[in-house]
């Protein structure tokens, strides 16, 4: 199911000149998309209720974002500009998850639901490049609650480098991770683990 508000569109046959403004989209998620996008997300399960709601204003050289994505696995709100210019979609977001089920979603048994803050800025195209920054305010794991994670990630045409550095008193370790990939064929997961010393009185 969706619908759309779509406020006003100007120049819609003219790209060099297109603009909109308050432009709504409202859409439910039901079992004939999940069963269309299935092919393409190989072991990720959707969740069973997902609605999708956009606000936007701007033209194709800059515009707005506002949304949130609404679903029994949690929610995301997404917030910022971007622009798309030929085949460059260019980003700069906020990004809030509140009780994300990543474990649920990647059908991992022992990661549980997640509480996130990111900052995405890069571009997205045939030589992709975007720096990931923010943190992991609260993730499950197993029957324990890791708090404060750090996260950097580096992503381009090679693949994608993470860092986690999880701030927890009880869990303080840092975490490199590499994923190398060739065209679209994954050839490398290389990750290590150093444990981070409690500072003194700790």
């Amino acid at each position: 199911m969706c619908s759309s508000d779509l406020g006003r569109i100007d120049h819609l046959l003219d790209t060099d000149n297109t603009s909109w403004q308050d432009l709504n989209i409202n859409t439910t998620a039901g079992p004939t998309f999940k069963s269309l996008v299935t092919p393409y997300i190989g072991n990720f399960q959707l969740p069973q209720a997902l609605k999708f709601q956009l606000t936007s204003s701007g033209n194709l050289n800059s515009f707005s974002l506002d949304s949130q994505i609404i679903s029994s696995g949690g929610n995301i709100n997404t917030l910022g500009q971007a622009s798309l210019k030929q085949s460059t979609l260019t980003i700069d977001l906020m990004i809030d998850g509140d009780q994300v089920d990543v474990g649920r979603i990647m059908d991992v048994s022992w990661l549980g639901p997640v509480d996130l803050t990111l900052h995405a800025v890069g571009n997205i195209s045939d030589e992709t490049g975007m720096t990931i920054t923010g943190q992991i305010e609260k993730m499950g794991i197993s029957d324990n609650q890791v708090e404060h994670i750090e996260i950097q990630s580096d992503i381009d045409v090679n693949g994608v480098a993470v860092t986690l550095l999880i701030m927890d008193p009880d869990y303080r370790s840092k975490i490199n991770s590499n994923i190398v990939r060739k065209s679209t064929v994954l050839t490398s997961i290389q990750t290590d683990l150093s444990l981070i010393p409690s500072p003194p009185g700790k």
